[in-house]
């Protein structure tokens, strides 16, 4: 029985640390790990999710998970590199609108910070370490057509110089609530994402 027991806990230690494709979602977008963060501004949150290499492999791809393996996976990696990639997700926590109504004051105000939003929003984000600042080479925003309490941008930033060192996510709101955002990132307090399952 005790040799049984050993075993199991062998083998639940062997696994720990890979995930699939779900799990993986699932923490890196647990706050805990460091790779998202929140604020809250008035009944706006805003979330900044900075999504490690693996995650966004995973996503654009849309992998049938059964037949990846880890030469393809590395592969299809190598093509992402040299960029960092993040979601910056704004949720209205007072009602069923998208914050973008909540935000204007009549329908001619709204169609104004719309085409604001797909024409100029790019400019608004910034990644910040030390003396450098860089905009982002892509940002897309994902139409919510009114049907969701939220809004939801695709930004892609050239990579830092030195990932080891804190850089800090900023977002100038000029449409929501008028202020600027700042998430630091902490490469130690950010814990290593774990394998994934294949």
């Amino acid at each position: 029985m005790k040799g049984l027991c050993i075993l199991i806990v062998f083998a639940l230690c062997g696994c720990a640390g890979k995930l699939d494709r779900a799990e993986l979602k699932q923490w890196v977008e647990d706050p805990a790990h460091g790779w998202a963060m929140t604020q809250v501004q008035g009944a706006l949150k805003y979330t900044c999710q900075y999504k490690p290499l693996v995650y966004v492999v995973m996503d654009a791809r849309k992998w049938s998970w059964a037949h990846l393996t880890q030469a393809t996976l590395d592969s299809v990696s190598a093509r992402y590199e040299g960029n960092l990639y993040f979601s910056f997700r704004v949720d209205n926590l007072a009602g069923k609108q998208d914050p973008l109504h909540y935000a204007a004051k009549d329908s001619v105000d709204y169609q104004r910070k719309l085409e604001y939003l797909f024409a100029n929003v790019r400019r608004d984000f910034a990644l910040v370490q030390g003396t450098d600042t860089l905009q982002p080479v892509a940002c897309d925003l994902v139409p919510s057509y009114n049907m969701r309490p939220y809004q939801v941008f695709h930004l892609v930033f050239r990579r830092p110089r030195d990932l080891s060192r804190t850089f800090t996510f900023c977002y100038r709101d000029k449409i929501f609530s008028r202020r600027e955002f700042r998430f630091e990132y902490i490469p130690a307090h950010m814990q290593p994402v774990p394998e994934v399952s294949l």
